[in-house]
């Protein structure tokens, strides 16, 4: 998901592969690794650390604010912090292309492996007090973090309202601002109509005001401008009646009923929420910044040419442009064969629908010793055996072993491994409960993690568990192909259940 500030308007022309050009090729780049992001950078070491201690003070400061937030992803956040304009329009050349009229600071995309940034390395939130220059981004990580704190989704409104509040956090040498308002917010608030907090609360993914461009700005406008009031008014803040509507919506009340429980007539509410808004000097938090997060304590290494080419190969890859992304991998094996190269390949076939070509470009990687988990998860999906075959299942359950080992936060990869355990030999079936156990705690809400659980206790003579978790994940599955796997999945269940071993 691109995340972008409001009115933006993405145009995208595609480049010819002879036209494609490696971005940034005589310089230098660095990475730097910090507990929960890594940074490459040719603006050398100190500000690549220093984008990294940011990063870090962000994610400490949500899980300061709020300890519900967990704080940790299914995949890796990796920031590639361009020096300049010059090389930001190398590494995300849509926005420069013909018809784009935005040249962002920051752009978050995210791919099967990690999660990506892109920005300005030189475009400095402390060079501002009121905009961070990185929201866009800022506020997709918001919004993935939310995601993820939760068994259940967030109503809209709620999410995108704290993740609006989130993203305009400026991180200062001994502070972080939090807070703070976005000015074309603030705008947006004063001179354009609104929705009514009860439509506003049952708004959601579908409806017609959020998917529309006309409208969408208004949303994030009205959105943030009610949490910040929840959050930041005198009264309010200190109520923890926000709290409260948390934790009443995570448990499955409805947002409008929580709302009611907590704040009683939404009129009053109406009329606040737009005052605070419209005030001259808005709130803001200050919170000290986690002094355990230190910059000389994070990796560093020089990348070389090979190595930070097949890194912005996966970012051109991920973003949609396979003219860059082939370049510069033919650029970087000008210097010998990498897993990394491959591995972008392998995503680049899969995306053209080469099934040949993505699952040689994944074996190729594993030859040369891939570290990447999503590269060894796919790799035992394709070459999963369909019958009793003892060595292809020792083989899938290596690499699903070597996958959960590199990433251990991916719930596919625990509960592919869960699926091998259990249709193998009887010793083995046990080791594959606790494993699915856990895929369903990192993705509670996922059809394919509740088989895979279902699967795992059928197998060892659990069967009323088993066709619960069944049912479960016929419930949750979002997709035709998804109902139907469960479906299967769960009819076999129960045309079996008589005769299954208790």
């Amino acid at each position: 998901m691109i995340r972008r500030p409001p009115a933006l308007a993405l145009f995208v022309v595609l480049l010819s592969i002879a036209a494609a050009r490696p971005a940034g090729a005589a310089d230098t780049w660095t990475q730097v690794t910090s507990p929960n992001f890594t940074v490459v950078s040719n603006a050398g070491d100190k500000r690549a650390r220093e984008v990294a201690w940011q990063f870090e003070q962000i994610r400490a400061a949500m899980t300061a604010i709020w300890p519900w937030m967990r704080g940790e992803l299914d995949r890796p956040v990796m920031v590639v912090a361009a020096k300049d304009e010059n090389t930001m329009k190398l590494l995300a050349p849509q926005y420069w292309e013909k018809g784009a009229k935005i040249h962002p600071d920051s752009v978050f995309v995210t791919g099967p492996d990690r999660h990506f940034v892109a920005l300005r390395a030189d475009a400095r939130a402390e060079d501002t007090n009121a905009v961070n220059p990185y929201y866009a981004s800022y506020w997709s990580y918001a919004a993935l973090l939310l995601d993820a704190s939760f068994d259940r989704d967030l109503p809209l409104w709620l999410r995108d309202g704290l993740a609006g509040v989130l993203s305009n956090t400026i991180v200062r040498e001994n502070e972080i601002r939090f807070g703070m308002a976005p000015p074309w917010y603030v705008q947006t608030l004063s001179t354009q109509s609104r929705l009514r907090l009860p439509q506003l609360f049952a708004t959601d993914r579908n409806a017609d005001y959020y998917r529309s461009a006309a409208t969408r700005e208004l949303f994030d406008a009205q959105t943030w401008g009610l949490l910040h009031y929840l959050l930041f008014d005198p009264v309010m803040g200190k109520s923890g009646k926000l709290d409260a509507v948390i934790q009443a919506v995570a448990s499955g009340t409805p947002s409008t009923d929580a709302m009611r429980q907590a704040y009683g007539d939404f009129e009053p509410l109406e009329g606040a929420y737009m005052l605070h808004v419209r005030k001259e000097l808005m709130p803001y938090s200050r919170l000290k910044t986690e002094t355990k997060v230190t910059v000389s304590s994070f990796a560093s290494r020089a990348l070389s040419e090979a190595d930070a080419a097949n890194t912005r190969a996966a970012l051109h890859a991920v973003m949609g442009r396979p003219g860059e992304a082939k370049a510069l991998i033919a650029e970087a094996r000008k210097n010998g064969d990498a897993a990394a190269g491959y591995e972008v390949e392998a995503m680049l076939a899969e995306r053209d629908g080469n099934a040949a070509a993505h699952k040689a470009a994944l074996a190729r990687a594993e030859q040369l010793g891939t570290t990447n988990f999503y590269a060894l998860y796919r790799l035992a999906l394709l070459e999963m055996p369909q019958n009793d075959d003892a060595a292809a299942n020792a083989v899938a359950e290596a690499r699903l072993r070597k996958a959960v080992e590199l990433n251990p936060l991916h719930p596919a990869a625990h509960a592919s491994l869960a699926s091998v355990l259990a249709s193998g030999p009887a010793e083995k079936r046990a080791q594959a409960i606790p494993i699915a156990q856990k895929a369903v705690t990192l993705a509670p809400r996922d059809w394919f993690t509740r088989s895979a659980l279902a699967r795992s206790l059928w197998n060892v003579g659990e069967r009323d568990a088993a066709l619960a978790q069944a049912r479960l994940a016929v419930s949750l599955a979002q997709t035709d192909a998804q109902r139907g796997q469960a479906q299967q999945l769960l009819d076999f269940f129960v045309k079996n259940a008589a005769s299954a071993p208790r």
